[in-house]
């Protein structure tokens, strides 16, 4: 399968020899040629566009992969704008599967003339998501819930401490590895200690016990406890 460019359209439009027949398209075609169109929805994601600051975090809301009612949530741009700009600008879905995206973020600075500020928000939306870049940019970032907190410490410690146990016993490395690891188990033994039982669970452990009512019934006794 031919790789693309996620902007394939709007090089399309520019060598364009007559307005397309794709509505959006056109309208394009419209404002490079004319610098004016009746379409407001294009104009306003052209302007995105062309902003270098505004398209680097635009990109970033798109490859994290970020619903237009998120964006407008956010970052209040209208959604029929983010659904043109998604259409003529950046086009996600030409990658032909994450490790093509991976690479033309990779790819970004050096080849794609992106700034180095672009690549690393770009990198932070493949790794981190919507949620961290609604912190970095959305208007009520500082509604952080303390479970989720520790539940990324714990991954981010565990992993961290498993990508370095190829390491020699006695490296730095592995040190460091160990000390992740013991962080991870410290934060897995708090969130167990505070986070109530599943009932599901609950009834699945009982299944397996000497019980003097059904299923069914504790099954509804744990409903109880939430």
């Amino acid at each position: 399968m031919p790789r693309r460019s996620p902007d394939w359209r709007l090089r399309a439009v520019k060598s364009a020899t007559k307005p397309p027949e794709d509505a959006l398209e056109r309208a394009l075609y419209s404002l490079l040629k004319t610098k004016e169109t009746d379409n407001e929805p294009v104009a306003y994601a052209a302007e995105i566009y062309t902003r270098e600051s505004e398209r680097e975090i635009m990109q970033a809301w798109l490859l994290a992969g970020a619903t237009d009612g998120q964006i407008q949530e956010n970052l209040s741009v209208p959604q029929d704008a983010t659904q043109a700009y998604r259409e003529l600008f950046f086009d996600v879905t030409a990658f032909r599967d994450r490790l093509d995206m991976l690479s033309w973020v990779g790819d970004y600075h050096k080849v794609h003339g992106g700034t180095p500020y672009g690549a690393r928000l770009l990198q932070t939306a493949m790794t981190r998501g919507v949620d961290t870049l609604r912190w970095l940019f959305g208007p009520n970032n500082a509604d952080v819930d303390p479970n989720l907190v520790l539940q990324n410490a714990m991954s981010d410690a565990y992993y961290r401490g498993k990508s370095n146990r190829d390491y020699a016993l006695s490296s730095k490395e592995a040190g460091m590895a160990h000390n992740f690891m013991n962080t991870a188990v410290k934060i897995a033994t708090q969130l167990s200690k505070e986070k109530p039982p599943d009932a599901n669970a609950l009834v699945i452990k009982l299944r397996y016990r000497d019980m003097t009512e059904s299923v069914e019934g504790v099954a509804d006794k744990a409903d109880l406890m939430h």
